[in-house]
């Protein structure tokens, strides 16, 4: 269908100061503004009309029939083979058509599996787990870690009640020797979201479990700590040993950017899969999660003090703060239009103020004038991510509670369980905003899934939220409300996607680059491509 619309300049909305202004406008001609063609997506992927013919500076709207539906540039226009023939995803090709791109995309994701080492992924069992270690059940049917590592649940994949899937790695297993990477895990996965019809997100930590050996033989000084974290992997109280580099350290930045580079590289070698990345995770000042923290503090009767160490290697606030800001320029540049999802604890870097002090284990500062406030390097962090990013800067949590007994204001003061402030200032000042539900442990059955649900609902802007696979799939398994709300995972996968905005097209204006001749483009349905009985392809001709 082609609309073609021309429309005249508002006059309107002109402030028209003198008689000479008033003549040039009244004496110009009408503004055209070139054709509009609809290309509308049937329930079976098929495209009406499935060939178009245009001309430079016209535009293509597609009507999709579901959230599935995508439009992939390809390099054939042979059917079935241009279905597994996607072209490589170039941001600064004019003719770039592949859509839509999810920016800040709402919804449930589900978490997958945690990437230390063995994580193995879940797999459903009969009467019982075994030797494998069970992670819950329902009757009889039970979920056990036995998976290939890495795996989501093919059951996940495919469940239409959510929106995406989060996809974790060690920097160590995707980069396994200096410049040599592995991406059978990330290609394994990333093709079960597209055939799926889902998004997927997507980090890479370091850490105590991702930080690659060879760092240290190829210029990253080593440097011991000992930490609990949150979580500790050792019931020693002084926490697991661990060797780590200095992420300001410019040796360390360009490994690890140039590591990302590579990934989000061989991401773009095939537009389906670029197309389906949601969100990255800045990372590589880590712990034992994804989450942006180090090692700090100094415990009494422990051997290892984590500031005198951090001290002693250089480190100042501005130094880690520079850290951030180049990582976000190393993701905004390898990953263009994909939005950042920093994943913050608000306390979780070492106190050491700008002339390298610190509080030792008996409370004495050891240089400076004061010790650095707690919150301040996170507060440095975000605030320089929203100042230079905006939309492409989300801010996220990974503690979200059940709903609180008492009231959330976004304060200090607020009952246990309200969601994270930091977060709730980002959502405050028009920033995208993200959750990640406490561990299985704090979230161990439904009924509590739908209390902090409710609870990011009520007291938050936010708009994705991450879901830990064993939860969902309890859901699967007893279909209905998840509690008291009522609501279904469908249901509120509906409710958090809605705040971000649903939209069902794609457009594109197209320019001739051409010196002669018509220029012709193929595309496919790239989750739905494949029926030999239906066009599930397409082509624009771009006529002189």
């Amino acid at each position: 269908m082609r609309l073609a619309l021309v429309l005249f300049a508002s006059l309107a909305a002109c402030s028209l100061d003198t008689a000479s202004d008033e003549d040039a406008l009244l004496g110009s001609p009408p503004i055209a503004l070139h054709p509009i063609y609809l290309v509308t997506v049937a329930a079976d992927g098929s495209f009406s009309p499935s060939d178009l013919h245009i001309h430079d500076g016209d535009s293509v709207v597609w009507r999709l029939y579901d959230r599935t539906d995508t439009i992939i540039h390809s390099t054939s226009g042979s059917f079935p083979a241009n279905c597994s023939a996607p072209a490589a995803y170039d941001p600064a090709d004019p003719n770039e058509l592949t859509g839509p791109m999810p920016t800040a995309a709402g919804g449930l994701f589900s978490l997958g599996p945690n990437p230390k080492p063995p994580g193995w992924g879940l797999r459903e069992y009969q009467n019982s787990c075994g030797m494998f270690d069970e992670r819950g059940h329902v009757g009889s049917t039970y979920i056990c870690s036995a998976a290939l590592p890495g795996a989501t649940m093919d059951s996940t994949w495919s469940d239409p009640a959510i929106t995406g899937v989060v996809i974790r790695l060690l920097w160590s297993s995707v980069e396994y020797a200096p410049g040599r990477y592995d991406y059978y895990i990330l290609d394994r996965e990333v093709d079960k979201a597209i055939a799926n019809g889902k998004l997927y997100s997507l980090t890479i930590e370091a850490g105590a479990h991702g930080t690659p050996s060879w760092l240290f033989t190829n210029g990253v000084a080593p440097l011991g700590f000992q930490d609990t974290g949150s979580n500790p992997d050792d019931p020693n109280a002084c926490g697991a040993q661990m060797t780590l580099g200095a992420p300001w350290d410019t040796t360390y930045q360009q490994h690890y950017f140039d590591m990302l580079t590579a990934v989000a590289t061989h991401l773009k070698a095939r537009a389906d899969r670029y197309r389906a990345l949601a969100y990255v995770k800045p990372s590589g000042a880590n712990l034992f999660t994804s989450e942006n923290r180090l090692p700090d503090g100094c415990m009494a009767g422990c051997a290892i003090c984590n500031d005198a160490i951090w001290s002693g290697a250089g480190y100042t606030p501005a130094l880690l703060e520079g850290y951030y800001a180049a990582q976000l320029d190393a993701i905004a540049a390898a990953f263009p239009g994909k939005t950042m999802a920093y994943e913050l604890i608000q306390d979780g870097f070492p106190r050491i103020n700008a002339m390298s002090g610190y509080v030792d284990a008996n409370g004495n500062l050891t240089a400076g004038p004061s010790q650095l406030g707690a919150f301040a390097q996170t507060n440095a962090i975000i605030a320089d991510g929203e100042a230079r990013y905006g939309d492409q800067f989300a801010v996220q949590h990974c503690g979200l509670h059940p709903m609180p007994a008492g009231a959330c204001n976004g304060v200090a003061s607020d009952p246990p369980g309200c969601p994270n402030r930091w977060v709730i200032d980002a959502g405050n000042a028009g920033q995208p905003t993200a959750f990640q539900t406490q561990n299985n442990s704090e979230i161990p059955d439904l009924p509590t899934l739908d209390s902090a649900l409710q609870n990011a609902e009520t007291n938050s802007d936010a708009a994705m939220i991450e879901v830990y696979e064993e939860r969902l799939w309890e859901a699967r398994q007893l279909p209905g409300a998840l509690g008291p709300s009522g609501n279904t995972v469908t249901a509120w996968d509906l409710a958090f996607r809605q705040r971000r905005g649903i939209s069902l097209s794609h457009s594109h204006t197209f320019t001739r680059t051409v010196a002669a001749g018509s220029q012709t483009l193929y595309y496919v349905n790239g989750t739905k491509c494949g029926d030999p009985g239906t066009p599930q392809w397409g082509s624009i001709t771009i006529d002189p």
